[in-house]
């Protein structure tokens, strides 16, 4: 008797803590990332340069910022290689031209863009790298909004192996 006692006052507790709390959806990520090289074979040699080339597709809807934006404003998209890195960019990052429009959340014109963006950067070997294989690493920073709502910046880091001969 004791027993069913104990037992029936348990799921009695349990039921008084009220409803369990929902499982808190996974934030949406709407865009997707990837790194490919050109040439595409991903062999260095000592001196020469290779493309990394960042692509992004993102869903109906969504966006994300240029590269250039005013400090006040949404978070620039950047592209940079890992530090400490045995590769090191050569010039500039190269982007398309972005879409301009007011953007209302922010109360200011912005350069975005919509459905995909492809940008490239010229990597070449640090000095002090040595032949074999090595892991180009890129971070990219991003903030994704669409005209809703604006998800917190995100970083995303993207590998590729690389073999540098002499």
């Amino acid at each position: 008797m004791k027993v069913r006692h104990a037992a029936f006052l348990a799921v009695l507790g349990m039921m008084s803590t009220g409803p369990m709390p929902a499982v808190a959806a996974a934030p949406p990520e709407p865009v997707s990332w990837t790194l490919a090289i050109e040439p595409a074979a991903a062999t260095l040699k000592a001196g020469a340069t290779l493309t990394a080339v960042v692509s992004a597709k993102l869903e109906p809807g969504w966006h994300v910022y240029g590269t250039q934006e005013l400090p006040d404003g949404p978070r620039p998209l950047r592209v940079a290689l890992t530090p400490p890195s045995r590769f090191v960019a050569k010039g500039a990052l190269v982007c398309p031209e972005p879409e301009r429009d007011m953007d209302e959340g922010f109360g200011q014109v912005t350069a975005f863009y919509r459905s995909e963006v492809t940008c490239k950067q010229i990597v070449g070997a640090a000095p002090s790298t040595k032949p074999g294989s090595h892991t180009l690493s890129i971070d990219i920073s991003f903030q994704a909004c669409d005209g809703k709502m604006c998800l917190p910046a995100r970083l995303v880091r993207l590998t590729k192996p690389v073999t540098l001969t002499k």
